[in-house]
């Protein structure tokens, strides 16, 4: 080797540096080529390649999420303990109303569908679904292969059981009346298909209706003429969710994943929180979920929360405005296209030229407009200056409109009764609604006759050792929620503080 390199250094000695000895030849090739492979090397380690796996001073995005979680927190490791403000009096989809019972009511019952975060409907316990416009028959044909937690599986009659506690007269729940679109249900042609026969068919069903956590007949039997019997908090909840109840007092629920189910999560604790102690909490790390009215104070607090991940959005309905869906015979609103017309104009949306004319049908006349006037004089000009604005919008389009304050028992007997023209309605504990109720949505139901006219914007507040929390705001659309964490609950990553600390210090 060294006979090679003196032969070469001989020839570029003799060829470029005539009278040069080749050893310092040799050397200066031997120095360039060092300065050369250095600098190869340098730019190498300069611009490093994508699949170089990080170096360990770069902490993983995992790592750098939870380092404001308080320690408190991860003693919980996968129990999850919740925030709520309600107290716990039933778990039964047909009659909860409260906070941690809506959410409860979701991990343990199962509709036949839900709503994504767009409105679109997915598949729940339905497979798949299909509506006939012309014939109003909406079917939806079953999984086979969702079990109730006593074991039994998921039968059509199950839903028709469900459907009819809520179609019949005994039935005194919070969604009492809001099912006068249904007819009938009944089982179909084949195994596990169920018939929805729908009233004044509409284009498109109100998909909202079919998100009742389905009950199993043989447990929760009980006749037809007596459904409030099912009101009794005594009963046993038995669903077809992914979690059933361990525990269940007035102040504390407590759930547990079901075996075969997938999740992170095992165990879930629902709290009922004074308001005055959740940020305490939060602070401490004694909560891993709260929601909360988002307002200024909140919103001051927030930055202070930094364990924590906070996502706002608009979801509790505070008031509705109504138009009577029975009016006596002597009333001048009478027909479905009056009432949706007078609704999208409170509401400011656009009129079809048949709402048009409808609505120019009612022009001149004088109608009363009914509104809560409120425990002191501060609520009553709130309440009064939103009963304007509305009443405004329906001057313009040609109404004589007078505005009418009342007490709440005078105002909830006259919704009740159906006893008014046009009506304000606050939304109650139980949102309770007049029988025979449909909320204006989208696609518009022709004999929509209710709209949400308030609704008070929220704060999901979540803690940062939980990742991949999906918030749906329109997850309960039947409650007065309508928002929950509980979509995707199987996807919820709990993120260990040790663990993942001994990986970033790993050589």
């Amino acid at each position: 080797m060294v006979k090679i390199f003196e032969k070469i250094a001989n020839w570029v000695s003799h060829r470029l540096f005539p009278g040069a000895r080749w050893h310092w030849v040799l050397i200066s090739i031997l120095i360039i080529l060092a300065v050369w492979a250095a600098f190869l090397i340098g730019n190498q380690l300069r611009i490093a390649p994508d699949d170089v796996l990080p170096t360990t001073w770069e902490e993983p995005a995992d790592v750098l999420r939870i380092s404001g979680v308080p320690a408190e927190a991860f003693k919980r490791k996968d129990t999850i303990k919740v925030g709520v403000s309600d107290s716990f009096d039933i778990l039964n989809p047909l009659f909860s109303s409260a906070d941690g019972e809506c959410d409860a009511i979701s991990l343990i019952f199962e509709p036949l569908i839900g709503f994504d975060q767009a409105a679109n409907p997915v598949s729940k316990l339905a497979k798949s679904w299909q509506y006939d416009a012309q014939t109003g028959r909406l079917t939806y044909q079953l999984h086979q292969n969702h079990v109730f937690s006593d074991g039994r599986p998921v039968q059509a009659k199950d839903v028709i059981f469900t459907y009819r506690c809520l179609l019949s007269d005994s039935y005194n729940g919070p969604l009492r009346g809001r099912f006068s679109s249904i007819l009938d249900v009944q089982d179909g042609e084949n195994p596990g298909e169920v018939v929805f026969l729908l009233n004044d068919p509409p284009q498109s069903p109100d998909y909202g209706l079919f998100t009742i956590g389905i009950l199993p007949y043989d447990h929760y039997h009980v006749d037809l003429n007596r459904v409030f019997e099912l009101s009794d908090s005594a009963i046993r909840p038995v669903g077809s969710g992914a979690f059933q109840v361990i525990d269940f007092r007035s102040d504390q629920l407590v759930l547990q994943r079901r075996p075969g189910y997938a999740g992170a999560i095992r165990q879930i604790i629902f709290s009922q929180i004074a308001s005055n102690e959740k940020y305490r909490l939060l602070l401490e790390g004694g909560l891993d979920i709260v929601r909360n009215t988002w307002d200024v104070r909140m919103k001051q607090r927030a930055p202070e929360l930094c364990g924590y991940t906070l996502i706002p959005f608009s979801s509790r309905v505070e008031s509705y405005f109504l138009v009577n869906p029975a009016p006596e015979a002597d009333s001048i609103i009478q027909i479905p296209s009056q009432r949706l017309a007078l609704l999208l104009t409170a509401a400011g949306r656009p009129l079809s030229d048949l709402q048009a004319g409808s609505l120019a049908n009612l022009a001149g006349h004088h109608f009363e407009l009914y509104f809560f006037s409120g425990l002191d004089p501060t609520t009553l000009s709130e309440n009064k200056a939103t009963a304007d604005a509305i009443a405004g919008r329906l001057t313009a389009a040609g109404l004589d409109i007078s505005l009418v304050g009342l007490d709440w028992p005078a105002l909830a007997r006259r919704a009740a009764r159906h006893d008014y023209d046009m009506l304000i309605l606050p939304a109650t504990a139980n949102n309770r609604l007049p029988d025979q109720t449909i909320i204006l949505a989208d696609p518009v139901h022709p004999s929509a006759n209710a709209w949400e006219m308030a609704v008070r914007d929220e704060v999901f507040i979540i803690c940062n050792r939980l990742d991949l929390v999906t918030i749906n705001p329109i997850g309960q659309p039947l409650t007065h929620l309508r928002g929950t964490w509980t979509d995707r609950i199987e996807n919820i990553r709990i993120l260990d503080h040790d663990n993942m600390a001994r990986e970033v210090t790993q050589p």
